[in-house]
Order: structure tokens, then sequence, then C-alpha cells
């Protein structure tokens, strides 16, 4: 028997650590927001959506004990948008 799943809810800023992420104010609200992150969950098998009343988002995990996994997961997926902005950021500058 399978236990049922649970729901948790995060906040953009559940998911968002300064400490990762290595120019500061490179990541936009369009680079990294509750559709961006249910989009990646959903593609990793994390049943997941946007909390329109919130601007958070919804996920569900049969085992709670690994909803931190969730969480660091988002947190390193901004930091990979960081990092992907800043490589951008210095070809154009190289480019210059």
């Amino acid at each position: 028997m399978m236990a049922s799943p649970t729901e948790f809810h995060a906040a953009i800023a559940d998911v968002t650590d300064e400490h990762h992420q290595n120019m500061a104010g490179l990541v936009q609200p369009d680079d990294f927001n509750a559709e961006v992150v249910v989009r990646f969950l959903r593609e990793n098998g994390i049943d997941a959506c946007v909390d329109e009343s919130t601007g958070g988002f919804r996920y569900m995990l049969a085992d709670a004990a690994r909803e931190s996994h969730v969480r660091f997961a988002c947190v390193c997926l901004r930091a990979s948008i960081s990092y992907a902005l800043e490589a951008a950021f210095w070809c154009i500058k190289a480019k210059r």
C-alpha cells in the first residue's frame, strides 16, 4: 500500500537563496517565477501547479520527508539560470 501524496506550498522567496546567485540582480522575475518552477518540476516527475492566489506554487510528494529536496532543487534551478545569464553577459562583454 502506497502512502497518499502530501501537498506542499512554496513562494518564490522560499526557493530564492542569494548565496546561490552569482551577480546580484541579474535574475529577473520573468526568468524565475512560479511558471518556470512548475514546468521544471513537472519535467522531472513532480506533480506541481501554480498557486494563482499567492503567486507561488504547489507540489505533491508521496514521501513528505523529501520536501526539502524539492525546495533545494528549485534553489539550484535559480542558480543555474543566474549562471547562464552571467555566462551570456560575459560573452557579450567579450565581443565588444
